[in-house]
């Protein structure tokens, strides 16, 4: 994706007032969080290397201006990656579908899709998955109930790797009323209508993608793929 179009998908994430453009640096440095008047640097505690093998996060760490938290286990996008990467390789149905089930923190690379793809076969092999709870959920819900002079307004799709376009469509579609009401559809669902070895994402990934966005004001979690009355 172009610049542009990251700058717009993470514009329109809930937690997010601003976005930096310009000549923006891998290694973030003093004066460039003084000029964006910024107080503190965050990342995931997962070590980020420049390319030289260092701390990316060095000097921000020295000044005591580093926020670390602890990164959700199950999401990744080197695994998201390698999830891509297996079905360039083989998009037999079995092991794409396990694969989004055991890959959680035991991450894909081309290096172990092999041992992964043989693994997932075994009928005792363990799941590993990023694991829903309500506390999660409320974090990314906004909370809001319907109003009795809302206009509601209902989308449906599989909202798989979310994209611009998606982006784009669900801004639309709010502008038809006041509560933007989103449906997304299972991972049989979507698997029946696109074929072997989607969705790339589970229906939990892509339900939290969605309730990430501004404009969204609640989901139904697997919902139907034909809207009735």
């Amino acid at each position: 994706m172009s610049f542009e179009e990251r700058a717009e998908i993470v514009g329109a994430c809930k937690w997010v007032d601003e976005i930096a453009s310009g000549d923006i640096p891998y290694n973030p440095t003093i004066d460039l969080i003084d000029r964006l008047n910024c107080q503190w640097v965050a990342h995931g505690d997962d070590l980020a290397l420049s390319a030289d093998g260092t701390d990316s996060y060095s000097i921000i760490r020295k000044a005591g201006r580093m926020k670390t938290f602890k990164r959700t286990q199950g999401i990744s996008t080197t695994d998201i990656v390698g999830r891509l990467l297996l079905l360039t390789k083989n998009p037999q149905r079995n092991e794409a579908k396990m694969l989004r089930k055991i890959s959680g923190d035991n991450l894909v690379t081309s290096q172990n899709m092999n041992n992964i793809v043989e693994e997932s076969k075994e009928e005792s092999k363990p799941e590993f998955q990023l694991l829903q709870t309500t506390r999660r959920i409320r974090q990314f819900s906004t909370g809001r109930e319907v109003r009795p002079d809302d206009k509601v307004v209902y989308v449906d799709g599989s909202f798989d790797l979310l994209h611009v376009g998606h982006v784009r469509f669900l801004k639309k579609a709010k502008e038809f009323g006041t509560y933007l009401l989103v449906g997304i559809h299972s991972d049989d669902t979507v698997e029946r209508r696109k074929g072997s070895g989607y969705p790339v994402l589970h229906l939990q990934e892509r339900v939290l993608n969605i309730l990430a966005l501004k404009v969204v004001d609640e989901v139904i979690i697997g919902a139907p793929d034909v809207v009735s009355e």
